[in-house]
């Protein structure tokens, strides 16, 4: 796959972690913590890669040694009148058990605030007599203002065989459920659903669900998943996360990126349609408000995914100077190239993916790909792409020319 630097849903989002190998032996994934501040979270009466660190918890904690679990329920103001106390790595796996109905835990693993650069997170086997199922959960803290697509649902080009619903509180707050398959188009495969929290001050509660001991397990260990949407939600968002989330170090700014995205989305939909051939049909439609643009076409011979990418590039940026190092430049100044390869993204059978790829002096970058499937992950759909080299090339020349004309206004 041609990969775009920098791109916003290279997050892709995407959008969950995958755990460990085994639960057994290893710690859920920690992330390197990106901070903000963080707003309570609203309490529901009942029920919603990376360095790793190894830690050894105990396999049979009981009450009588760690005490009558205790929720805070301080107002958002308390939280910030006094040092907030560690969370333990015990303390974890005790908040996301009181979450849970009632069942057989095992395997507990726990990872507390005490940890330095890696989010709090603990994981288990949950079985409620119907068989063993892994359940994790991870607090985090996102830099103020973070992104769109930090909260946002993963696109469909790039997994086309999930489901997501994304919905914004009355609060601000969003909360985001992705259903998706581990192994594409094997209905029978191991099923990953995962709640997101965000708060509108950039703090985020992931838990996820599996109907397997593991994340890369090959067959299921149960028909379905333990928990219903509402109750993974309400996991997500409990109250009980609250002491946590004080916990977490605030977010660091992180440095300014290498390049900004450029020209709104509808922008970028008008100058494809005075380019893209007549009989090619648009059936789908995605992506932020802007920078990018994913489409599904359809002349008639079959689907294909087109994807539209722009950004500003500052001068000095060694990345993009890289990739187009090999590159003569044109009497313009402007460099420009036309790649073939095969997609890495999901590993559809027979995908192949053509990129026109463009940059001006300005460091204004244009990138215009095609795939012969519908999206990413998904076998070819037709042998030939819809649109020749040529074509890609064309697009991404005037893309380019109008992004330049809009940054310089």
């Amino acid at each position: 796959m041609i990969h775009l630097t920098n791109r916003s849903r290279d997050r892709a989002s995407k959008y969950g972690t995958r755990g460990s190998d085994s639960p057994k032996s290893e710690i859920l994934e920690g992330s390197r913590d990106q901070s903000g501040s963080f707003s309570l979270l609203r309490m529901p009466q009942r029920r919603a890669a990376e360095p790793k660190a190894r830690i050894i918890v105990a396999a049979s904690l009981t009450l009588t040694a760690l005490g009558v679990l205790a929720v805070s329920h301080a107002r958002q103001g308390d939280l910030h009148r006094a040092q907030p106390e560690a969370v333990s790595d015990s303390r974890m796996i005790l908040l996301l058990k009181s979450l849970l109905p009632e069942g057989k835990v095992s395997q507990p693993l726990g990872l507390g605030t005490g940890n330095s650069g890696y989010k709090p997170a603990a994981q288990l086997i949950f079985d409620d007599g119907h068989g063993p199922s892994l359940i994790k959960v991870s607090i985090g803290k996102l830099s103020i203002p973070f992104p769109q697509d930090a909260s946002a649902c993963p696109y469909r080009a790039y997994q086309p065989y999930g489901e997501c619903d994304h919905e914004t509180l009355k609060n601000g707050d969003t909360i985001t459920l992705n259903r998706e398959m581990r192994s594409h188009g094997k209905p029978h495969s191991v099923k990953q659903w995962t709640a997101l929290f965000t708060t509108k001050d950039g703090s985020q509660v992931s838990v996820s669900e599996w109907n397997a001991e593991s994340p890369e397990a090959r067959k299921t260990s149960r028909p379905t998943l333990p928990l219903a949407e509402g109750q993974l939600k309400a996991v997500a968002s409990s109250g009980v996360w609250r002491e946590v989330v004080s916990a977490v170090p605030a977010a660091t700014t992180p440095p300014p990126p290498p390049s900004t995205p450029l020209m709104t989305r509808e922008k970028i939909r008008e100058v494809l349609r005075s380019g893209l051939p007549r009989e090619l049909r648009v059936a789908d439609e995605e992506g932020p408000d802007s920078g990018f643009v994913a489409l599904t076409v359809d002349d008639g011979a079959g689907k294909a995914l087109l994807t539209v990418s722009v950004q500003k590039w500052k001068p000095e940026s060694a990345d993009i100077g890289a990739l187009f190092s090999e590159v003569a430049p044109r009497p313009d100044g402007l460099l420009a190239m036309v790649r073939k390869s095969t997609p890495t993204v999901g590993y559809g059978k027979g995908t192949i993916e053509w990129g026109a790829d463009t940059l001006r002096n300005d460091g204004v970058r244009a990138l215009v790909t095609e795939i012969n499937a519908p999206a990413y992950g998904l076998a070819a759909e037709r042998r030939s792409h819809p649109l020749t080299k040529k074509q890609l090339m064309e697009i991404a020349l005037s893309i380019s020319e109008a992004a330049t004309a809009e940054s310089t206004r």
